[in-house]
C-alpha cells in the first residue's frame, strides 16, 4: 500500500468522536483494509456489508433492464393511484415522501411495510427533487411482479442477499442518529435485517459494491436531473447529526447522483462534476470518475458526519493515486479475485 494511502486510513480510524473503528477500500478492485467492524471483527474483503442506500444501485440497474422508464409505475401495481413514471421514481422527482413515519417500524412486518409504501402520497409537487426511499420501494415491487420473482431472487443476481441470511455481517458501531436506542437503529439488528425494507435492506462485498458501478447499464446515467433545492430538509447525509441538507444544485441520474459542484460533499472538489455514484447510510461509499472506481466503507453511518470529514481526502488520493499490489494480507486480496 502507497504510504499516502495508507497514512490517510490511520488518520481515519484514531479514535474519537467521528472515527470509525475500521475502514476497508478499493480502487479499482485493489483492495485494502485496517481496523474492525462495531463487534470488533478485523475487516477483510470477505466481509459483507450492510449497504442502506447502496441497494438502490441494483434496484435501479434491474429497473433499466426490465421496465419502461416513461411507464407510469402503476400499470405494475394498480392498487397505486399516482402515475408516477419509473424515470420520475429512479430519479427522485416524483414528490413522494423521504420514508414511512419513522415510529411505524417497530410495528410492522415487511407485508405491512410493502403494504403501507403503497398507499403514500406525494408531498411535494412532482418534478420537484425530494430524496424518497418510497420511491425505490415502489419500484422493487413493481420488479417482482414483471418478473415474477422475490426481491430476493432479484437481489441474488446480483450477488447480494439480506441480513438475516448472514452468520457474521459487518457490524455498524456507535450509531449518532436520530434512530440510535430505537428498534430501528441501523446497527445491524436482528429486525433490521429481517424487516427487508425493499429500498435497504441488501448486503454485499466491497467488490461486489464495485461491480454495481463498472457493469451498471447505461442508462442508470441517464436523464440527468439538475434541480436547485437539493433534498428535502430531513434527508440524512450525514452533514449535520440532527439535521438534514439542501444542496444548492442537486444532479441525480436513474439510481446515482452526481458530483457537480455540491458542498459540502463526502468527495474531492477535485472529482469531475460528471462522477457519479451513491453512499449508503451505513457508511459506505461507491464512486466512478472516469476509469476509477472508488469504494470506501467505514462500519459507521454517515449520521455522525464521518464521511463528510474524511471521505474527501480518500477520494482525492483514489483518483490521482492507485493503491499498490502490496495489501493488507493476502487473503483478502484473493477474495476480492474470487468474489
Amino acid at each position: 500500500m502507497r504510504d499516502d494511502v495508507a497514512a490517510w486510513m490511520a488518520a481515519a480510524i484514531k479514535p474519537g468522536p467521528f472515527s470509525p473503528p475500521g475502514l476497508a477500500v478499493a480502487i479499482n478492485g485493489e483492495f485494502a483494509a485496517c481496523g474492525v467492524d462495531g463487534a470488533g471483527v478485523p475487516l477483510t474483503a470477505a466481509s459483507r456489508w450492510p449497504l442502506a442506500c447502496l441497494t438502490k444501485l441494483a434496484l435501479a440497474d434491474a429497473a433499466v433492464r426490465m421496465l419502461e422508464l416513461d411507464c407510469p409505475i402503476n400499470v405494475w401495481l394498480p392498487d397505486i393511484r399516482w402515475p408516477f413514471t419509473v424515470r420520475e421514481l429512479l430519479t427522485h422527482t416524483s414528490g413522494l415522501p423521504l420514508d414511512l413515519p419513522s415510529d411505524e417500524y417497530g410495528l410492522l412486518s415487511a407485508d405491512d411495510v410493502r403494504d403501507r409504501i403503497m398507499a403514500v402520497t406525494p408531498v411535494q409537487p412532482a418534478g420537484a427533487m425530494a430524496y424518497s426511499n418510497i420511491g425505490y420501494g415502489w419500484i422493487a415491487l413493481a420488479l417482482e411482479r414483471v418478473t415474477g420473482n422475490s426481491l430476493t431472487e432479484i437481489l441474488w443476481s446480483y450477488n447480494l442477499t439480506w441480513g438475516d441470511e448472514l452468520d457474521d455481517p459487518v457490524v455498524i458501531g456507535d450509531v449518532r442518529s436520530r434512530f440510535a436506542g430505537t428498534s430501528i437503529e441501523p446497527a445491524n439488528s436482528k429486525y433490521w435485517r429481517s424487516l427487508r425494507l425493499p429500498w435497504c435492506g441488501a448486503f454485499g462485498t466491497i467488490a461486489t459494491v464495485q461491480r454495481l458501478l463498472d457493469c451498471a447499464h447505461p442508462l442508470m446515467r441517464a436523464s440527468r436531473i439538475h434541480a436547485p433545492g437539493g433534498f428535502m430538509p430531513g434527508a440524512f447525509f450525514g452533514f449535520l447529526p440532527s439535521g438534514g441538507c439542501v444542496w444548492d444544485n442537486a444532479e441525480w441520474g436513474c439510481g446515482v447522483e452526481y458530483r457537480g459542484a455540491k458542498k459540502p460533499h463526502w468527495v474531492t472538489p477535485a472529482a469531475s462534476p460528471d462522477s457519479f455514484g451513491h453512499v449508503g447510510s451505513s457508511g459506505i461509499l461507491a464512486w466512478k470518475d472516469g476509469a476509477t472506481t472508488i469504494v470506501i466503507a467505514g462500519p459507521r453511518t454517515t449520521d455522525g458526519g464521518w464521511m463528510l470529514r474524511h471521505g474527501p481526502k480518500g477520494t482525492a488520493l483514489a483518483l490521482h493515486r492507485s493503491i499498490g499490489r502490496r495489501v493488507v494480507d493476502q487473503t483478502a486480496l484473493e477474495a476480492v479475485h474470487h468474489n
